[in-house]
């Protein structure tokens, strides 16, 4: 994700949200790392109803409360993709000082909470970025 193309865009009134997903389910584990979480992709199972098909473990009710929901924003988005989500779900468009970022799953909640962006901007201190020219 771009931090700098959604100020960009933000800034030309194009709506914006951001969102992260947190939720660590048992059953999207990766199987070779139990502890795994939540990892790249790992929402997508959530948006299109197949979690239960990654490892044939049940879902949790928590775990199904949280991807009928991520089903519903995306649905607004697609339906509306200028107010859909502020509108139907009451999310609210990307500002880089307020607590604007969409936490999805955060602490295995079923729904959404916010944060301020900057929270989670500062590149993973694992990474060497230099390599990179970052």
């Amino acid at each position: 994700m771009s931090t700098e193309s959604d100020n960009r865009a933000a800034a030309h009134s194009v709506p914006t949200w951001r969102f992260r997903y947190f939720a660590d389910w048992s059953n999207l584990r990766l199987h070779t790392n139990p502890s795994s979480g939540a990892y790249h992709g790992s929402d997508l199972e959530m948006v299109l109803g197949v979690s239960q098909d990654d490892s044939d473990l049940p879902e949790s009710g928590p775990e199904m409360h949280l991807q009928a929901y991520m089903m519903r924003a995306w649905a607004a988005f697609a339906d509306n993709p200028v107010n859909g989500l502020t509108k139907e779900i009451g999310w609210p468009t990307y500002n880089s000082g307020e607590a604007t970022l969409i936490r999805l799953g955060f602490i295995n909640s079923p729904c959404a909470n916010f944060a301020l962006p900057s929270t989670y901007d500062s590149p993973c201190s694992g990474l060497n970025l230099s390599f990179y020219g970052l």
